[in-house]
């Protein structure tokens, strides 16, 4: 009988360890954050946000509601410059704009758009790293 007390409490504590072990990883890995800090977009937090800003995630919490709102594949470079504002990165093939904190541990978000010769937009990605 004592044994099998013993064998309930060891299953027991096994389990509220596997939880919390979870439960640590999950906040240390920033799993789920993304999730719950989604924000709409807001043109005016976006121009005027700043790796200085008092919220360095403002933009990667806006980056799903961008995605979602927006349809940015086959319209030209300058489109994406009227909602978006000038680029912080550009060259001749792509350009992109920092995210700021991803909300995974010290890792940075970038939202990368690809152009044809004509500059209109073929793809755009978003980076976390």
């Amino acid at each position: 009988m004592a044994l099998k007390r013993i064998g309930i409490l060891l299953a027991a504590f096994a389990v509220i360890a596997i939880i919390y072990i979870f439960l640590v990883l999950s906040y240390l890995t920033g799993f789920g954050s993304s999730w719950w800090n989604r924000t709409s977009f807001d043109r005016n937090e976006w121009l005027n946000w700043s790796y200085e800003s008092v919220s360095l995630s403002t933009r990667w919490d806006m980056i799903v509601d961008i995605q979602r709102t927006h349809d940015f594949v086959g319209i030209s470079k300058g489109g994406v410059i009227q909602i978006l504002g000038k680029p912080d990165v550009s060259n001749a093939s792509d350009f992109g704009y920092d995210l700021g904190y991803s909300r995974s541990g010290i890792n940075t978000g970038y939202l990368k758009f690809e152009t044809d010769a004509n500059n209109v937009v073929i793809n755009l990605t978003v980076w976390d790293g």
